[in-house]
């Protein structure tokens, strides 16, 4: 990374750590810096002037201009430009954004919420913590609002990030521009691969994809619905690998499929896949969660459902619905679903699986993190 990408972010980066915001989230392990988190974690031993830049940038709050520093004020205006600020009378507000930190970046994205769409979430943090530092160019698809290859060029990598969604794209360059990365970051607006160039090579592809299984039938977020099995878009980044991985590349992704008594019901399709193309897939389960609708697994996907679609979420539609999902997944053969991690490179065609989870779901499970080794 040149000088000139270092010293070339927005200044309302430098007013921020400046002012204390930075080592105030910071104070906050990283899978713990959601608003609601910041909220009762920060908010009581903040100081006046920090408490106002929390509501303004993490808690998705309206702040009059006036209780802000002159400099933050200043500092809005590349923001309000790309239209994610806005300033209306004499107040400002981020327009339903939230801003963390994550590895030492400033980082704008979505206040959580069921129909997000500009998205941060957990497997965001799960596959980065799992990223090594690029030899190369890197590829991100499925890049939203560009965590993963902003990381990736804060590594000094050359990173192309490939998204579906405009509005993502262009936020995504916001928080390039936020943190300096902008002459190492390329956003791309397009489906997976057909935005690559004939020849482009890269030396790691990472890919966040929709992931969650949702039954044949049931309404949920486009940002996270990964069809009925999880792996819907999964099947088409690893059907194109070969054409963009360098010889020795690798490529990382991460998601949740169906599973029976701990056997991945998709392992035939993986194996026909990586034969067929010539890659080798590492499989890492690190978490069962059972499919049972008092399950925390349904329960939580029925409150998803019934928030998406907007309708009433009473114990007695949200028991039905959890019952619903659970038949859909006995339907497809599954009685779990599993956490899981891809490692995949261009050498000795074949999959090998590695389980870390428990001999039985847990349902206190990590998702993509172990809540505690197995000792049986």
């Amino acid at each position: 990374m040149n000088a000139s990408t270092m010293t070339g972010r927005l200044p309302l980066a430098d007013s921020l750590e400046r002012l204390g915001l930075a080592e105030l989230i910071e104070s906050l392990p990283s899978g713990r810096r959601t608003p609601s988190q910041c909220r009762f974690g920060l908010l009581g031993c903040a100081s006046p002037p920090l408490k106002r830049l929390l509501r303004l940038f993490v808690l998705g709050g309206v702040v009059p201009l006036a209780e802000l520093p002159a400099e933050v004020v200043d500092g809005l205006g590349p923001l309000c430009d790309a239209g994610f600020c806005s300033m209306t009378g004499d107040s400002a507000s981020l327009a339903g954004l939230t801003l963390t930190r994550v590895e030492g970046l400033w980082y704008l994205s979505e206040m959580p919420s069921a129909g997000q769409t500009l998205y941060f979430g957990p497997d965001s943090l799960a596959l980065i913590n799992r990223l090594g530092v690029p030899r190369g160019p890197v590829l991100d698809l499925c890049s939203g609002p560009g965590i993963i290859g902003l990381v990736a060029a804060q590594r000094r990598a050359s990173v192309t990030a490939v998204e579906i969604n405009p509005m993502a794209v262009s936020l995504s360059m916001l928080n390039a521009r936020l943190n300096g990365l902008d002459d190492d970051y390329e956003p791309r607006l397009g489906d997976l691969y057909a935005p690559i160039l004939p020849g482009e090579r890269f030396d790691l592809v990472a890919a966040n994809p929709p992931l969650v299984p949702v039954p044949d039938g049931l309404a949920y977020g486009f940002v996270g619905n990964g069809g009925p099995d999880g792996m819907d878009v999964t099947w088409r980044i690893l059907s194109g690998l070969a054409g963009v991985l360098s010889p020795t590349g690798v490529a990382q992704t991460l998601g949740v499929t169906l599973a029976s008594k701990g056997e991945v019901l998709g392992l035939p399709r993986l194996r026909e896949i990586a034969g067929e193309h010539g890659l080798h897939v590492q499989m890492t389960i690190a978490g069962r969660v059972s499919t049972n609708p008092e399950g925390a697994w349904c329960r939580g996907m029925a409150w998803t459902i019934l928030a998406t679609e907007g309708r009433g979420a009473g114990a007695t539609a949200h028991a039905a619905l959890a019952e619903e999902l659970s038949v859909g997944y006995r339907a497809a053969g599954a009685d779990e679903v599993v956490f899981y991690y891809l490692r995949v490179g261009l050498h000795t065609p074949g999959v090998a699986v590695a389980s870390l989870a428990r001999s039985s779901p847990d349902e206190s499970a990590g998702g993509w993190y172990l809540a505690t080794m197995n000792t049986d």
